[in-house]
């Protein structure tokens, strides 16, 4: 029996709408201006619910993190004239809404509930898969138009691209850290149909990912890919201290930057735009000839690693003019791709510090309920995850989604009993 059908119907339609926009694009039903699927109106009403049921939840310790984390940001954003609901959609309120939402996953509903919203979740992600490599395939440069760097693109035209259900950047950066604990329940689930299931989704989110013709998410979903394979086959084998020593022996004897540059050649020669290959030559060139950014240079004439590089000088000259609260102001926008020394610069030691902590209390408690091996994939996906804050922005709801619920819930998946919860 599902525990609270009215609870779990609306944690149904606030994890599809943080997935994707498509449903609420094709049923734009309106009543009093709202849309009947805002996300904004279903996490109203999912907090309504919980006050109603199950208040607890919003006093537990990770949720006291959370508050700190805002009122800090609240505080910084006032004192910095920054507040705006774009900029709370955008830093604030898809971190609090996933922490919430596993709060309520993990400590108030039964696992078998928890399973079946997984198992939703996991579908309409294939789903939405499915959507944008369709309309990907038809519109390659689509996404980029979504998120404004697409050129001259009428709105009518992407507002007619969300509509035939092509994601926006957050859906594709998302994805590369889902790799890894989507492969391992491909390993470790019986049958073979919900193998092919499992495999099927890596095979839907990789070409998806493919088909943005964004690099970083395509370069990090290979990796955390590759990484995911090697590490189960050495799970499975036990040899991973014979391979790792063979592994050294040879780049001792064949140089790495060798073996990077082959690889990097053959990821330009199969990337879907000429963009993509332009970052991979990009990267070759910097490996190859080093890098060299000057304070004042300008944008035309340097390699994408440059400018990323370029971004850095700028961040940390805002953050020493300001280190304890920080100076947004004086950072350029372009700086924010570099997501974590962007909210170091931006919001200082107190705001990064808050956002710190909450990230590693969630971390933790996930950490304490895994067995040993699923804590490994776990790790994977943590690291893919900081990594794309080191070299593009998280931003947007399924980034947050991903890494909060998707990640470290689908552990239940494999019907394995928690070791505990605390």
């Amino acid at each position: 029996m599902i525990k609270d059908r009215i609870l779990v119907a609306i944690v149904i339609v606030v994890i599809q709408a943080m997935i994707s926009r498509v449903v609420a694009f094709n049923l734009d039903i309106r009543i009093l201006g709202m849309g009947l699927l805002s996300l904004y109106l279903w996490m109203g009403l999912l907090i309504i619910r919980i006050l109603m049921v199950r208040a607890a939840i919003l006093t537990t310790r990770t949720m006291q993190y959370l508050y700190l984390f805002i009122i800090v940001t609240m505080i910084q954003s006032y004192i910095h004239n920054l507040f705006s609901l774009w900029w709370l959609e955008r830093w604030v309120l898809p971190i609090a809404l996933s922490v919430l939402l596993h709060e309520i996953l993990m400590y108030y509903l039964p696992k078998e509930t928890l399973r079946f919203i997984l198992r939703f979740t996991l579908l309409f992600i294939a789903f939405t898969c499915v959507l944008n490599i369709i309309g990907l395939i038809r519109f390659p440069l689509a996404v980029r138009a979504i998120v404004g760097g697409g050129g001259d693109v009428a709105p009518e035209e992407v507002t007619y691209f969300t509509r035939i259900g092509i994601s926006n950047y957050g859906f594709f950066s998302g994805l590369p850290y889902l790799l890894p604990v989507v492969y391992y329940l491909y390993r470790k689930s019986s049958g073979t149909l919900n193998k092919a299931m499992y495999l099927g989704l890596v095979m839907l989110m990789i070409l998806a990912v493919y088909f943005s013709s964004i690099a970083t998410p395509l370069l990090l979903a290979l990796i955390a890919l590759l990484v995911s394979i090697y590490s189960g086959t050495m799970l499975r084998r036990g040899m991973g201290v014979i391979l790792i020593s063979a592994i050294i022996v040879l780049m001792i004897v064949f140089t790495p930057e060798g073996v990077i540059d082959r690889s990097l050649s053959f990821i330009g020669n199969i990337t879907p735009s000429e963009d993509v290959q332009r970052r991979v030559t990009d990267i070759q060139r910097a490996l190859q000839e080093g890098i060299e950014v000057e304070a004042e240079t300008e944008f035309r004439g340097l390699t994408t690693v440059e400018l990323r590089l370029q971004r850095i000088y700028w961040i940390m000259d805002g953050f020493l003019k300001r280190p304890l609260t920080g100076s947004p102001n004086e950072i350029p926008p372009e700086a924010y791709h570099l997501h974590w020394l962007y909210l170091l610069g931006a919001t200082g030691i107190l705001g990064f510090g808050s956002l710190l902590l909450l990230l590693v209390k969630a971390f933790k408690n996930n950490l304490k309920v895994l067995n040993e091996e699923y804590r490994l994939f776990y790790i994977i996906s943590l690291s893919t995850f900081i990594t794309m804050g080191l070299l593009k922005v998280i931003t947007g709801w399924f980034m947050y989604l991903s890494i909060f619920i998707i990640v470290p819930l689908s552990y239940h998946l494999i019907r394995e009993k928690p070791r505990s919860e605390t």
